[in-house]
């Protein structure tokens, strides 16, 4: 991986991860999205999440930031946390991830 594509999955990943540090019942009163900034390689960079509830009680909170490789090409980067019915707080799985694609 090119070092900055591994400076844009890592800065999502922190992102997410300071969600795991929150308490469920937190989580689960997120606004339904909103935005951060932050640095990287000495560039403003803004991105966002989304927060989605299921019928099941799983809450989904994921992250994402996007860069322009070519004239109208962009790469993704993705992150997430789950909060599952039982108050566990993990990160999202691969597959979870991947449907945010």
């Amino acid at each position: 991986m090119r070092q900055v594509d591994q400076d844009y999955q890592e800065a999502v990943d922190f992102q997410a991860v300071q969600l795991l540090r929150k308490e469920a019942s937190n989580l689960r009163t997120m606004p339904n999205y909103g935005g951060f900034e932050l640095t990287i390689a000495g560039r403003l960079v803004k991105g966002g999440w989304w927060h989605y509830t299921f019928l099941d009680g799983t809450h989904h909170v994921y992250f994402q930031l996007t860069r322009r490789v070519w004239l109208i090409l962009y790469k993704t980067y993705l992150s997430g946390i789950k909060v599952l019915p039982d108050n566990t707080v993990c990160p999202l799985s691969d597959e979870e991830v991947a449907t945010y694609d």
